[in-house]
């Protein structure tokens, strides 16, 4: 196997966590031993790594607050094309509105863009760090 992993080990979960893993695991587009390793390994070596679970969190929660933020401009956007479609002219106050959190979230998913995209740099880094070692 190169540059793998060539260990193995058993892992025993309930069938609700192994449900919970699987779904992580597909969200992720990854297998389930990749984001055990994946997930837990940063957390054990040490040092700066330690953060690195914390971290991934963060990141998820920032992912999910932005998934909601997107979801809510599709309302805001809505109300006017519903009014425009109506006949009705729709409120500039609305429009403005709208453009004001359509602006938000796109400076929310660049700075989320990223910061993902640093971290992945990191991890590459670390990565070839480690196999020249």
């Amino acid at each position: 196997m190169v540059g793998g992993r060539p260990n193995r080990n058993a892992v025993r979960f309930t069938d609700a966590e192994r449900l919970l893993v699987e779904q992580a695991a597909a969200a992720a587009g990854m297998s389930v031993p990749n984001l055990l390793a994946e997930t837990m390994l940063p957390s054990l070596s040490g040092g700066e790594r330690l953060t690195a679970v914390a971290e991934r969190r963060a990141l998820a929660r920032e992912v999910a607050a932005a998934r909601r933020m997107l979801s809510a401009i599709g309302g805001n956007v809505n109300q006017p094309a519903a009014k425009a479609n109506s006949g009705l002219a729709p409120a500039a106050a609305d429009a403005v509105a709208t453009m004001r959190v359509v602006r938000r979230a796109s400076q929310r998913i660049t700075a989320l863009a990223q910061l993902t995209t640093e971290r992945s740099d990191e991890a590459q880094d670390e990565e070839r760090g480690g196999s020249e070692r």
